[in-house]
């Protein structure tokens, strides 16, 4: 695999124009809006470019990533690992799963990817569907902890 060619340090700032952005770790605090409210949120290291001169933080994926990590933990919500992990632990399909929550299967897809947070109800939807085999009853979620190719097996 041939990784692309990265343009070497010092970058010119898009902040402040001067050549002094170079890598670097700290802190990064930034206000992120999740549900139409505003939230502090700090990532105590995050390793990314950054102007010595007037201090911008270049953003790029794994910042990003981070950053709703960050969120995501300080809102308390599921992480998408833990989605993924809690789901497949039922035996339910993500398309069963999504059909029965009344969300897009795409939808669901991108919460367990981690490139969409759920919302606050939508997390508390998804525990209860984890966590409370009555609520699985009532929505008519099959998953039994067990892979449906092998509930019969014997």
């Amino acid at each position: 695999m041939v990784r692309p060619a990265v343009r070497p340090f010092p970058w010119v700032c898009g902040n402040c124009g001067k050549a002094e952005v170079v890598p670097g770790v700290g802190p990064y605090r930034v206000r992120v809006k999740h549900a139409d409210v505003l939230h502090d949120v700090e990532v105590n290291e995050m390793s990314s470019p950054r102007c010595g001169s007037c201090g911008e933080v270049v953003i790029g994926d794994e910042q990003d990533r981070l950053i709703n990590e960050a969120l995501r933990e300080k809102l308390g919500l599921l992480s998408p690992g833990e989605m993924l992990a809690r789901r497949e632990a039922l035996g339910v399909g993500r398309a069963e799963l999504a059909a029965r929550l009344g969300v897009a299967e795409e939808t669901l897809a991108l919460w367990e990817r981690g490139a969409l947070i759920q919302s606050t109800a939508s997390d508390r939807l998804l525990r209860l569907c984890f966590d409370v085999p009555e609520a699985r009853a009532y929505l008519g979620i099959t998953g039994s902890g067990l892979r449906p190719d092998s509930a019969g097996a014997a």
